[in-house]
Protein backbone atom coordinates (compact mmCIF):
# COMPACT_ATOMS: atom_id res chain seq x y z
CA UNK A 1 0.00 0.00 0.00
CA UNK A 2 3.18 2.16 -0.31
CA UNK A 3 1.82 4.00 -3.58
CA UNK A 4 -2.06 4.37 -1.79
CA UNK A 5 -3.14 7.00 -0.24
CA UNK A 6 -6.52 7.88 1.77
CA UNK A 7 -7.88 11.67 0.72
CA UNK A 8 -7.48 14.04 3.50
CA UNK A 9 -9.19 13.25 6.74
CA UNK A 10 -12.35 15.50 7.03
CA UNK A 11 -13.82 17.03 10.81
CA UNK A 12 -16.81 15.35 9.69
CA UNK A 13 -15.18 11.35 10.09
CA UNK A 14 -16.32 10.96 13.91
CA UNK A 15 -13.90 7.85 14.33
CA UNK A 16 -11.97 8.15 11.38
CA UNK A 17 -11.80 4.15 10.96
CA UNK A 18 -10.39 4.68 8.01
CA UNK A 19 -6.91 6.08 8.46
CA UNK A 20 -4.05 4.98 6.91
CA UNK A 21 -1.60 2.33 8.38
CA UNK A 22 0.72 2.11 6.20
CA UNK A 23 3.36 3.04 5.42
CA UNK A 24 4.74 4.48 8.47
CA UNK A 25 6.62 7.87 8.32
CA UNK A 26 8.95 9.62 10.49
CA UNK A 27 8.77 12.76 11.59
CA UNK A 28 11.80 14.53 12.89
CA UNK A 29 10.64 17.67 14.66
CA UNK A 30 12.42 20.23 17.86
CA UNK A 31 13.29 23.76 18.38
CA UNK A 32 15.53 25.26 15.39
CA UNK A 33 18.89 25.07 16.81
CA UNK A 34 18.54 21.99 18.87
CA UNK A 35 20.75 19.72 16.36
CA UNK A 36 18.05 18.23 14.11
CA UNK A 37 20.18 18.43 10.83
CA UNK A 38 22.66 16.37 12.38
CA UNK A 39 20.14 13.57 13.65
CA UNK A 40 19.08 13.69 9.22
CA UNK A 41 22.59 12.53 8.52
CA UNK A 42 22.63 9.99 11.31
CA UNK A 43 18.95 8.56 10.24
CA UNK A 44 20.81 8.39 6.62
CA UNK A 45 23.05 6.02 7.70
CA UNK A 46 20.92 3.83 9.80
CA UNK A 47 19.60 3.48 6.35
CA UNK A 48 16.42 5.68 7.15
CA UNK A 49 15.18 7.25 3.23
CA UNK A 50 15.08 10.63 4.66
CA UNK A 51 13.07 12.91 2.26
CA UNK A 52 15.42 16.32 2.23
CA UNK A 53 14.77 19.59 0.20
CA UNK A 54 17.09 22.30 1.41
CA UNK A 55 20.59 20.33 1.40
CA UNK A 56 21.32 23.34 3.78
CA UNK A 57 19.51 22.65 6.93
CA UNK A 58 18.30 18.99 5.28
CA UNK A 59 14.55 20.39 5.99
CA UNK A 60 11.27 19.87 4.27
CA UNK A 61 9.68 23.25 3.82
CA UNK A 62 5.66 22.37 2.89
CA UNK A 63 5.05 24.77 -0.07
CA UNK A 64 3.57 24.75 -1.90
CA UNK A 65 2.08 21.14 -1.65
CA UNK A 66 0.89 21.78 1.97
CA UNK A 67 -0.21 25.36 1.35
CA UNK A 68 1.45 28.20 -0.49
CA UNK A 69 3.33 29.40 2.41
CA UNK A 70 4.55 26.48 3.96
CA UNK A 71 5.04 25.62 7.56
CA UNK A 72 4.15 28.95 8.78
CA UNK A 73 0.60 29.05 7.31
CA UNK A 74 -0.45 25.60 8.71
CA UNK A 75 1.62 26.35 12.31
CA UNK A 76 0.49 29.70 13.08
CA UNK A 77 -3.85 28.71 12.95
CA UNK A 78 -2.89 25.87 15.22
CA UNK A 79 -1.12 27.46 17.83
CA UNK A 80 -3.36 30.75 17.66
CA UNK A 81 -5.92 28.13 18.96
CA UNK A 82 -4.20 25.46 21.04
CA UNK A 83 -1.35 28.24 22.29
CA UNK A 84 1.33 25.54 22.65
CA UNK A 85 1.93 21.31 21.49
CA UNK A 86 -0.09 19.42 24.45
CA UNK A 87 -3.72 19.62 22.82
CA UNK A 88 -6.01 17.70 21.25
CA UNK A 89 -6.68 18.05 18.08
CA UNK A 90 -9.84 16.84 17.43
CA UNK A 91 -10.82 19.49 20.07
CA UNK A 92 -9.86 22.13 17.55
CA UNK A 93 -12.66 24.08 15.32
CA UNK A 94 -14.20 22.41 12.65
CA UNK A 95 -12.45 24.50 9.98
CA UNK A 96 -9.17 24.61 11.80
CA UNK A 97 -9.09 20.63 11.30
CA UNK A 98 -10.18 20.68 7.67
CA UNK A 99 -7.61 23.06 6.46
CA UNK A 100 -5.22 21.28 8.89
CA UNK A 101 -5.84 17.65 7.52
CA UNK A 102 -5.80 18.83 4.00
CA UNK A 103 -2.26 20.39 4.37
CA UNK A 104 -0.87 17.10 6.01
CA UNK A 105 -2.65 14.88 3.58
CA UNK A 106 -0.74 17.33 0.51
CA UNK A 107 2.99 17.45 2.23
CA UNK A 108 2.53 13.09 2.66
CA UNK A 109 1.27 12.83 -1.24
CA UNK A 110 4.22 14.95 -2.18
CA UNK A 111 6.26 13.17 0.72
CA UNK A 112 5.68 9.32 -0.35
CA UNK A 113 6.37 10.77 -4.07
CA UNK A 114 9.86 12.26 -3.61
CA UNK A 115 10.70 8.92 -0.70
CA UNK A 116 11.61 6.91 -3.97
CA UNK A 117 14.64 8.48 -4.75
CA UNK A 118 15.79 8.61 -1.31
CA UNK A 119 15.60 4.76 -0.95
CA UNK A 120 19.36 3.78 0.67
CA UNK A 121 22.24 2.36 -1.52
CA UNK A 122 23.31 -0.82 -1.05
CA UNK A 123 22.09 -3.22 1.73
CA UNK A 124 18.48 -3.94 3.89
CA UNK A 125 16.88 -0.57 4.42
CA UNK A 126 15.14 0.02 8.00
CA UNK A 127 11.89 -1.91 8.66
CA UNK A 128 10.30 -0.06 11.13
CA UNK A 129 10.23 3.35 9.15
CA UNK A 130 9.06 3.37 5.10
CA UNK A 131 10.78 6.96 4.55
CA UNK A 132 11.22 10.17 6.80
CA UNK A 133 11.47 14.11 6.79
CA UNK A 134 12.49 16.86 9.15
CA UNK A 135 11.09 20.15 9.75
CA UNK A 136 11.47 21.64 13.55
CA UNK A 137 8.19 23.25 14.14
CA UNK A 138 6.66 19.87 12.83
CA UNK A 139 7.03 19.16 16.69
CA UNK A 140 3.63 21.47 17.29
CA UNK A 141 1.33 19.58 14.90
CA UNK A 142 2.33 16.14 16.35
CA UNK A 143 -1.37 15.27 17.49
CA UNK A 144 -2.82 16.20 14.27
CA UNK A 145 -0.24 14.26 12.55
CA UNK A 146 -1.30 11.08 14.54
CA UNK A 147 -5.21 11.88 14.22
CA UNK A 148 -4.47 12.92 10.46
CA UNK A 149 -1.94 9.95 9.29
CA UNK A 150 -2.55 7.41 11.81
CA UNK A 151 0.63 5.13 12.40
CA UNK A 152 3.90 6.84 12.34
CA UNK A 153 7.03 7.83 14.48
CA UNK A 154 8.06 11.06 15.94
CA UNK A 155 11.61 11.58 16.74
CA UNK A 156 11.75 14.47 19.48
CA UNK A 157 15.24 16.70 19.52
CA UNK A 158 15.99 18.06 22.22
CA UNK A 159 18.73 20.15 23.54
CA UNK A 160 19.34 22.27 26.32
CA UNK A 161 16.71 25.42 26.65
CA UNK A 162 19.43 27.77 27.56
CA UNK A 163 21.45 27.16 24.84
CA UNK A 164 18.66 27.44 22.56
CA UNK A 165 18.03 30.98 24.27
CA UNK A 166 21.25 31.97 22.76
CA UNK A 167 21.17 30.56 19.29
CA UNK A 168 21.72 32.30 16.27
CA UNK A 169 18.56 30.75 14.87
CA UNK A 170 16.15 32.51 16.85
CA UNK A 171 13.32 31.83 13.73
CA UNK A 172 10.80 30.51 15.75
CA UNK A 173 10.53 33.30 17.65
CA UNK A 174 10.67 35.68 14.75
CA UNK A 175 7.86 33.74 13.54
CA UNK A 176 5.70 32.74 16.27
CA UNK A 177 5.97 33.96 19.45
CA UNK A 178 3.47 36.52 18.56
CA UNK A 179 0.83 33.65 17.72
CA UNK A 180 2.50 32.04 20.56
CA UNK A 181 1.55 34.72 23.21
CA UNK A 182 -0.70 37.82 22.07
CA UNK A 183 -0.70 41.07 23.29
CA UNK A 184 -1.65 41.12 26.96
CA UNK A 185 0.05 38.16 27.90
CA UNK A 186 2.29 37.96 30.28
CA UNK A 187 4.84 36.43 28.05
CA UNK A 188 4.15 39.56 25.37
CA UNK A 189 5.79 41.84 27.84
CA UNK A 190 9.41 39.96 27.35
CA UNK A 191 11.88 42.19 25.97
CA UNK A 192 14.83 40.14 25.76
CA UNK A 193 15.49 37.93 22.44
CA UNK A 194 17.05 35.00 24.74
CA UNK A 195 13.89 34.62 27.37
CA UNK A 196 11.28 35.24 24.65
CA UNK A 197 13.06 31.93 23.14
CA UNK A 198 13.01 30.15 26.43
CA UNK A 199 9.91 30.90 26.93
CA UNK A 200 9.01 29.57 23.44
CA UNK A 201 11.74 26.60 23.62
CA UNK A 202 9.66 25.37 27.21
CA UNK A 203 6.35 25.70 25.84
CA UNK A 204 6.69 23.72 22.98
CA UNK A 205 8.67 21.21 24.13
CA UNK A 206 7.13 20.33 27.17
CA UNK A 207 3.52 20.41 25.47
CA UNK A 208 4.33 17.58 22.92
CA UNK A 209 6.56 15.09 25.64
CA UNK A 210 3.93 15.55 28.09
CA UNK A 211 1.04 14.95 25.20
CA UNK A 212 3.33 11.84 24.24
CA UNK A 213 3.44 10.71 27.83
CA UNK A 214 -0.08 10.87 28.62
CA UNK A 215 -0.92 8.53 25.29
CA UNK A 216 1.39 6.22 26.66
CA UNK A 217 -0.04 6.08 30.03
CA UNK A 218 -3.57 5.49 28.25
CA UNK A 219 -2.22 2.77 26.50
CA UNK A 220 -3.16 4.50 23.01
CA UNK A 221 -1.97 3.36 19.59
CA UNK A 222 -0.56 5.15 16.88
CA UNK A 223 1.88 7.74 16.85
CA UNK A 224 5.18 6.22 18.43
CA UNK A 225 7.72 8.45 20.28
CA UNK A 226 11.06 8.98 20.95
CA UNK A 227 12.88 11.61 22.86
CA UNK A 228 16.31 12.45 22.07
CA UNK A 229 18.72 14.91 23.52
CA UNK A 230 21.06 16.36 21.45
CA UNK A 231 23.96 16.48 23.85
CA UNK A 232 23.94 12.81 23.91
CA UNK A 233 25.08 12.45 20.31
CA UNK A 234 28.46 14.37 21.09
CA UNK A 235 28.92 12.85 24.84
CA UNK A 236 31.61 9.91 24.22
CA UNK A 237 30.02 8.09 27.26
CA UNK A 238 26.65 8.08 26.09
CA UNK A 239 26.46 8.50 21.71
CA UNK A 240 26.68 4.92 21.33
CA UNK A 241 23.77 4.22 23.26
CA UNK A 242 21.73 6.99 21.90
CA UNK A 243 22.52 6.17 18.29
CA UNK A 244 21.72 2.42 19.60
CA UNK A 245 18.13 3.51 21.19
CA UNK A 246 17.59 5.46 17.26
CA UNK A 247 18.61 2.44 15.85
CA UNK A 248 16.12 0.41 17.35
CA UNK A 249 13.61 3.23 17.01
CA UNK A 250 13.62 3.39 13.34
CA UNK A 251 14.55 -0.64 13.10
CA UNK A 252 17.62 0.04 11.32
CA UNK A 253 19.61 -3.51 9.87
CA UNK A 254 22.89 -2.18 11.52
CA UNK A 255 24.69 -4.27 13.54
CA UNK A 256 26.36 -3.50 16.73
CA UNK A 257 29.46 -3.50 15.38
CA UNK A 258 28.51 -1.09 12.88
CA UNK A 259 26.83 1.48 15.16
CA UNK A 260 29.91 1.44 17.13
CA UNK A 261 31.94 2.67 13.56
CA UNK A 262 29.47 5.05 13.55
CA UNK A 263 29.64 6.21 17.36
CA UNK A 264 33.59 6.39 17.13
CA UNK A 265 33.58 8.48 13.93
CA UNK A 266 33.67 12.45 14.61
CA UNK A 267 30.57 14.74 15.48
CA UNK A 268 28.98 16.22 13.02
CA UNK A 269 27.26 19.53 12.53
CA UNK A 270 24.72 18.89 15.08
CA UNK A 271 22.68 22.38 15.02
CA UNK A 272 21.79 25.69 12.97
CA UNK A 273 22.19 27.88 16.39
CA UNK A 274 24.77 30.33 13.93
CA UNK A 275 23.94 31.27 10.83
CA UNK A 276 27.30 31.49 9.92
CA UNK A 277 29.48 27.80 8.25
CA UNK A 278 32.58 29.24 10.22
CA UNK A 279 34.08 27.32 12.57
CA UNK A 280 31.78 24.18 12.18
CA UNK A 281 34.26 22.02 13.70
CA UNK A 282 34.00 23.19 16.85
CA UNK A 283 30.99 21.61 17.95
CA UNK A 284 31.06 20.35 21.84
CA UNK A 285 32.25 24.34 22.41
CA UNK A 286 28.91 25.19 21.57
CA UNK A 287 26.78 23.30 24.21
CA UNK A 288 27.12 25.29 27.45
CA UNK A 289 27.57 28.56 26.45
CA UNK A 290 24.56 29.47 27.96
CA UNK A 291 26.90 29.73 30.80
CA UNK A 292 29.27 32.55 29.44
CA UNK A 293 26.12 34.58 28.42
CA UNK A 294 24.26 34.90 31.84
CA UNK A 295 28.11 35.31 33.52
CA UNK A 296 27.90 38.57 35.34
CA UNK A 297 24.05 38.95 34.31
CA UNK A 298 22.39 37.29 37.89
CA UNK A 299 19.16 38.74 36.66
CA UNK A 300 18.88 37.17 32.92
CA UNK A 301 19.66 33.72 34.37
CA UNK A 302 17.04 34.27 36.79
CA UNK A 303 14.58 35.21 34.57
CA UNK A 304 15.72 32.64 31.93
CA UNK A 305 16.08 29.74 34.80
CA UNK A 306 12.21 30.87 35.93
CA UNK A 307 10.51 30.84 32.47
CA UNK A 308 12.33 27.47 31.37
CA UNK A 309 12.28 25.76 35.17
CA UNK A 310 9.23 22.91 33.57
CA UNK A 311 11.60 21.93 30.90
CA UNK A 312 15.07 22.05 32.65
CA UNK A 313 13.71 19.58 35.13
CA UNK A 314 11.29 17.58 32.42
CA UNK A 315 14.39 16.81 30.33
CA UNK A 316 16.98 16.67 33.20
CA UNK A 317 18.77 19.95 32.42
CA UNK A 318 18.43 21.53 35.91
CA UNK A 319 19.76 21.02 38.54
CA UNK A 320 22.38 19.22 37.17
CA UNK A 321 22.63 17.62 33.71
CA UNK A 322 21.30 13.90 33.73
CA UNK A 323 23.39 11.65 32.50
CA UNK A 324 21.70 8.78 30.78
CA UNK A 325 22.30 5.29 32.52
CA UNK A 326 25.17 3.57 30.79
CA UNK A 327 24.71 0.64 27.86
CA UNK A 328 26.83 -1.81 29.41
CA UNK A 329 29.61 -0.96 27.26
CA UNK A 330 31.22 1.54 25.67
CA UNK A 331 32.45 1.80 22.14
CA UNK A 332 35.96 2.39 21.36
CA UNK A 333 36.95 5.79 22.60
CA UNK A 334 39.22 6.31 18.70
CA UNK A 335 37.96 5.04 15.97
CA UNK A 336 38.12 1.30 15.37
CA UNK A 337 40.39 0.58 12.64
CA UNK A 338 38.49 -2.19 11.23
CA UNK A 339 35.54 0.48 10.52
CA UNK A 340 34.70 1.35 7.29
CA UNK A 341 36.36 4.65 6.34
CA UNK A 342 34.37 7.76 6.25
CA UNK A 343 33.61 8.91 2.95
CA UNK A 344 35.23 12.64 3.92
CA UNK A 345 37.21 12.57 6.67
CA UNK A 346 40.31 10.30 7.21
CA UNK A 347 40.82 7.34 9.62
CA UNK A 348 42.32 8.01 12.74
CA UNK A 349 44.86 6.23 14.20
CA UNK A 350 44.19 4.01 17.15
CA UNK A 351 46.60 6.68 19.54
CA UNK A 352 45.36 5.16 23.18
CA UNK A 353 48.08 2.92 22.99
CA UNK A 354 51.54 3.41 22.58
CA UNK A 355 51.94 3.63 18.59
CA UNK A 356 55.62 0.96 18.63
CA UNK A 357 52.71 -2.24 20.51
CA UNK A 358 51.90 -3.98 17.10
CA UNK A 359 55.13 -2.92 15.31
CA UNK A 360 56.91 -4.53 18.44
CA UNK A 361 54.64 -7.78 17.60
CA UNK A 362 55.52 -7.83 13.82
CA UNK A 363 53.71 -10.89 13.46
CA UNK A 364 51.06 -12.74 10.27
CA UNK A 365 47.43 -12.86 10.93
CA UNK A 366 46.53 -16.19 13.50
CA UNK A 367 45.01 -19.34 12.31
CA UNK A 368 42.75 -19.60 15.05
CA UNK A 369 39.64 -18.14 13.98
CA UNK A 370 37.56 -16.04 16.65
CA UNK A 371 35.66 -18.32 18.91
CA UNK A 372 32.03 -18.43 19.03
CA UNK A 373 31.97 -18.48 23.43
CA UNK A 374 34.59 -18.06 25.68
CA UNK A 375 34.72 -19.64 29.04
CA UNK A 376 37.14 -19.10 32.51
CA UNK A 377 39.76 -21.53 33.46
CA UNK A 378 41.54 -21.89 36.61
CA UNK A 379 44.34 -19.74 35.51
CA UNK A 380 42.64 -16.88 33.09
CA UNK A 381 38.97 -15.04 33.97
CA UNK A 382 36.51 -12.69 33.73
CA UNK A 383 37.02 -13.81 30.05
CA UNK A 384 34.99 -11.42 27.93
CA UNK A 385 34.19 -11.88 24.42
CA UNK A 386 34.52 -8.94 21.83
CA UNK A 387 35.34 -6.60 24.27
CA UNK A 388 39.06 -4.68 24.68
CA UNK A 389 40.58 -3.50 27.68
CA UNK A 390 41.85 0.12 26.72
CA UNK A 391 44.73 1.42 27.99
CA UNK A 392 47.37 0.38 30.26
CA UNK A 393 49.53 -1.74 27.96
CA UNK A 394 52.82 -2.39 28.62
CA UNK A 395 53.84 -4.68 26.43
CA UNK A 396 52.51 -6.09 22.89
CA UNK A 397 53.56 -9.81 21.88
CA UNK A 398 52.03 -13.35 19.54
CA UNK A 399 50.13 -15.43 20.85
CA UNK A 400 48.05 -18.16 19.06
CA UNK A 401 44.52 -17.57 20.75
CA UNK A 402 43.36 -15.61 24.14
CA UNK A 403 44.50 -18.39 26.03
CA UNK A 404 47.93 -18.09 25.34
CA UNK A 405 48.41 -14.42 25.56
CA UNK A 406 46.72 -15.19 28.98
CA UNK A 407 49.68 -17.51 30.10
CA UNK A 408 52.23 -14.61 27.94
CA UNK A 409 50.61 -12.30 30.97
CA UNK A 410 51.22 -14.76 34.09
CA UNK A 411 54.63 -14.76 32.69
CA UNK A 412 55.16 -10.97 32.71
CA UNK A 413 55.85 -8.93 35.42
CA UNK A 414 53.10 -6.53 36.60
CA UNK A 415 50.63 -8.02 34.04
CA UNK A 416 47.38 -8.53 35.54
CA UNK A 417 45.14 -7.89 32.16
CA UNK A 418 45.18 -8.99 28.51
CA UNK A 419 43.50 -7.99 25.64
CA UNK A 420 43.89 -10.77 22.69
CA UNK A 421 43.46 -9.45 19.13
CA UNK A 422 42.39 -12.17 16.89
CA UNK A 423 42.71 -10.17 13.84
CA UNK A 424 46.39 -9.85 13.89
CA UNK A 425 47.31 -12.28 16.80
CA UNK A 426 48.51 -9.34 18.92
CA UNK A 427 48.27 -10.30 22.73
CA UNK A 428 48.49 -6.59 24.62
CA UNK A 429 49.59 -7.27 28.19
CA UNK A 430 48.96 -4.75 30.83
CA UNK A 431 48.88 -3.52 34.43
CA UNK A 432 45.24 -2.65 34.42
CA UNK A 433 42.19 -3.35 33.11
CA UNK A 434 41.45 0.48 31.33
CA UNK A 435 38.26 1.17 30.22
CA UNK A 436 36.06 -1.66 28.68
CA UNK A 437 34.94 -1.29 24.44
CA UNK A 438 32.96 -2.99 22.68
CA UNK A 439 35.06 -4.49 19.90
CA UNK A 440 34.28 -7.56 17.53
CA UNK A 441 37.03 -9.93 17.27
CA UNK A 442 39.34 -8.89 20.59
CA UNK A 443 38.97 -11.43 23.69
CA UNK A 444 39.90 -9.84 27.03
CA UNK A 445 40.60 -10.97 30.43
CA UNK A 446 42.69 -10.90 33.59
CA UNK A 447 44.81 -13.20 35.93
CA UNK A 448 43.35 -14.87 39.19
CA UNK A 449 44.16 -12.51 42.44
CA UNK A 450 46.21 -14.48 44.46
Amino acid sequence: MFGGLTPPLRPSLGSQPGLIREPVPLIVGGSDGSGTRGVVALLQRLKVPMVVEDRGTMDVHGAPYMVKGGWPAVVRPVIGWAKGAGYESRGAPAQLRRKTFDALGGLKVQMQKMAGKSRPTGGEAAKHVSWGFKAPVSMVLVPFFEEAWGKAKFLHVVRDGRDIAFSGNQTPVEKFYADMFPEGTRESGFKEPSVKAMALWNSWNVGVHHWAASRKERGATGLDYLLLHAEDLIDPEAKFAAIKDVAEFVGSPLSDFDLCCIATEGSKDMGSHTKSQKDRGKITSRFGKWKNKVEAKPELSKQLHDEGERGLRTFGYEPERSLRASSGFQCAAERDPTCPKPASSPQPSRSSRPKNLKAQAQVPAPIAPVPAAVEDTATCVGLKLNMDFNGFDSKAVHAQDHLGCCQECHQADGCSHFTFDYSSGVCYLKVGQGVQNFKVGLVSGMTPVP
